[in-house]
């Protein structure tokens, strides 16, 4: 009915409002391990529940949407183990830091290696048990590289 559409849009969008603050889609979600503010913007390394690379990707955008310059994402499926940085072009121009040095750098952690673009890349590895090293190697390098 014409009287209830009102309260019905105004329904619809704080459903949608709660459903993008979500970390990830789908099933599989990433909790913020750590996070640092440098004279760059936001720094955010966390870690999915699955290994996922288009959910780790969506959290990573999720991440910029909400001003972060530096996202790094690790989560691992099996046996395998993903790891994804994203690097915003304005950090790009002002640091020289890039996404493919950071996933390059720390893939080897997880006994594997990736690269690629300076605003995103990706790297696989073949052991899941040392992400949590990976992740707080990931969180030491990006300051380091920025200090």
């Amino acid at each position: 009915p014409a009287d209830d559409l009102v309260d019905r849009v105004a329904a619809m969008q704080k459903e949608i409002k709660e459903l993008r603050k979500r970390p990830a889609g789908g099933g599989g979600g990433a909790s913020v391990v750590s996070e640092v503010d440098s004279d760059h913007g936001k720094l955010v390394v966390a870690s999915s529940d699955g290994g996922d690379p288009g959910q780790m990707r969506s959290f990573c955008d999720q991440q910029r949407q909400k001003g972060a310059a530096g996202v790094f994402i690790g989560g691992a499926a099996g046996p395998k183990v993903i790891l994804i940085a994203m690097v915003s072009q304005e950090m790009v121009d002002a640091t020289g830091v890039k996404a493919g040095d950071w996933v390059k750098a720390i893939a080897p952690v997880v006994g594997g290696g990736g690269g690629g673009k300076p605003t995103l890349a990706q790297a696989g590895g073949k052991d899941p048990s040392k992400l949590p090293e990976a992740l707080d190697a990931a969180g030491k390098w990006i300051v380091d590289k920025l200090n």
